[in-house]
């Protein structure tokens, strides 16, 4: 058993947590090093692009509002409407008023956008897939999935009762 095994099965060892966080950030920065390359090679998306082009299609065809990108996209509120208005100047995203709120606007992706969502799309999976997924047995997926699951829940409720 390797070194990094063995301190993430000995439950006494002090590094243990630093170790698995270590690995973590570790695997999620490559991959997400390899997905950036690709998707701007082959999509001229940023993955901040992409990641708002996916808020949007998950949002429907009523769009959202510019703000609620900020849950799906980890930017500054002025780097987010930097991105927006690129997005808007490429043609994958169509500003419109509000209907509920006519002060406000929202974004929806245009035709043009959900083509090149549909091609990062492809080009993520298959990236995650040869990456990520296909590393992992049927076992540790649903465990690591469920682990990630409790982890994110867990800091959602430290969020809203407003600790840290």
């Amino acid at each position: 058993m390797g070194a990094l095994a063995a301190a993430l099965t000995a439950p006494d060892d002090p590094h243990r947590c630093a170790l698995a966080w270590v690995e973590l950030t570790a695997a999620h920065r490559a991959v997400n090093e390899l997905l950036t390359a690709a998707l701007a090679s082959t999509c001229g998306l940023t993955f901040s692009a992409f990641e708002a082009l996916l808020a949007l299609d998950r949002a429907g065809a009523k769009g959202a509002r510019p703000r609620d990108l900020n849950a799906d996209v980890p930017l500054s509120q002025p780097a987010l409407s930097r991105l927006v208005a690129r997005l808007e100047d490429e043609g994958l995203v169509a500003r419109a008023g509000d209907s509920d709120d006519g002060r406000s606007v929202r974004l929806a992706l245009t035709r043009q956008g959900r083509g090149r969502l549909r091609q990062a799309t492809a080009i993520h999976a298959d990236l995650v897939q040869t990456h990520f997924t296909d590393r992992l047995d049927d076992l540790e997926q649903e465990i690591l999935t469920a682990a990630l699951a409790r982890i994110r829940a867990a800091c959602a409720q430290t969020e809203r009762r407003g600790a840290t």
